[in-house]
């Protein structure tokens, strides 16, 4: 093969290689959330809701390592803890009012952003905590 036929021949398949990225854009591969909204809680009642993560258009979503940081104020009594692509918020919440929260999610394979298959890592997003009074 000739120098411009092996050059031509790596840039096809440069090319190629790069499709599936280009692919994993336009079909939004990435972390969502399975809701935008927490459900509504009840001063001094029991209160439970879960936020769970996933990879868009992933089959395998649990082959990634996810790590959720939450910022802003939660009521009193209730505490949030994370299993897995799963954040618990479970308790007893003892403040009502607004609670303004941002979810951010960050996930990882190990793998570089070309061979992850992932267009991007990571989502932030607003929630607000509700919990009224009786």
């Amino acid at each position: 093969m000739s120098k411009s036929g092996s050059l031509l021949a790596v840039v096809c398949l440069f090319l190629l290689a790069g499709c599936d990225s280009l692919v994993d854009c336009l079909d939004g591969d990435g972390p969502i959330f399975n809701k935008g909204t927490l459900n509504e809680g009840v001063l001094n009642e029991v209160y439970s809701d879960t936020v769970i993560a996933s990879v868009d258009n992933e089959p395998r979503d649990d082959r990634f390592a996810y790590r959720f940081t939450l910022t802003g104020a939660l009521p009193a009594g209730i505490q949030v803890r994370q299993t897995g692509r799963r954040l618990l918020f479970t308790g007893t919440a003892t403040d009502s009012g607004d609670f303004p929260l941002t979810l951010f999610v960050t996930v990882d394979d190990g793998l570089s952003a070309f061979d992850s298959g992932l267009c991007y890592r990571s989502r932030t997003e607003d929630f607000v905590l509700r919990i009224r009074e009786i």
